[in-house]
């Protein structure tokens, strides 16, 4: 015999309008907030767009089902800022050409020991 779960617990189609559950809807209602969210902290047009879509991909994947505790925006900003630092978190892992100009500008003004070069290192800093 199988346990069935109470009749509360089980998604209807009244339930899932009244809490915004219709997956298709989601981009055309939220797709622009999300993608300027993304955009400012990662910006990149191309990388945003992506993780906007990661994000709706995601939303609908059974590991992550909407439960109808909040507000189904403030459930996929949730999954975008996740995603968001998985992105930043990744990146952080790469070596870019900037990084590699950064070494060359150090190699520059530092000497093998760690110290500034007699010629490279900073006038006195003025007090407040």
């Amino acid at each position: 015999m199988v346990p069935s779960t109470p009749e509360s617990a089980q998604p209807n189609a009244a339930h899932s309008d009244a809490v915004g559950l219709d997956p298709s809807t989601w981009l055309a209602e939220h797709g622009d907030a999300l993608f300027g969210y993304a955009l400012k902290r990662v910006r990149d047009r191309s990388t945003a767009e992506d993780l906007v879509q990661e994000t709706l991909l995601a939303a609908l994947r059974p590991a992550q089902p909407f439960e109808g505790r909040s507000a189904v925006r403030t459930w996929l900003f949730g999954i975008l800022r996740h995603k968001i630092l998985d992105h930043w978190r990744l990146s952080g892992r790469f070596a870019t050409g900037r990084d590699e100009e950064l070494g060359q500008r150090s190699d520059d003004l530092f000497g093998s020991g760690g110290h500034w070069k007699r010629d490279r290192a900073p006038g006195v800093w003025a007090a407040r």
